[in-house]
C-alpha cells in the first residue's frame, strides 16, 4: 500500500472512532438522561478531549 493510501486510511479510522463515540455519548444522554459531561465521563473520555465532542454534539 502506498503512504498516501495508508495515511486516508487512518483518516478514516480516526473519523470512524470520533463518531462512534458521538453516537455512544447521546445514547447516553438518551437513553440513561446523562448529561454530556455525565455521558462522556461514563466512557472515560479524558478531559483534554472532551471539549471537541461537545463541540461536533452542539452542530448537530
Amino acid at each position: 500500500m502506498c503512504n498516501l493510501s495508508k495515511g486516508i486510511e487512518e483518516i478514516g479510522l480516526r473519523e470512524g472512532k470520533k463518531e462512534g463515540i458521538l453516537f455512544s455519548i447521546q445514547s447516553l444522554m438518551e437513553t440513561m438522561n446523562f448529561t454530556m459531561e455525565e455521558a462522556m465521563n461514563a466512557l472515560k473520555i479524558p478531559k483534554t478531549e472532551q471539549e471537541q465532542y461537545t463541540k461536533k454534539l452542539k452542530q448537530k
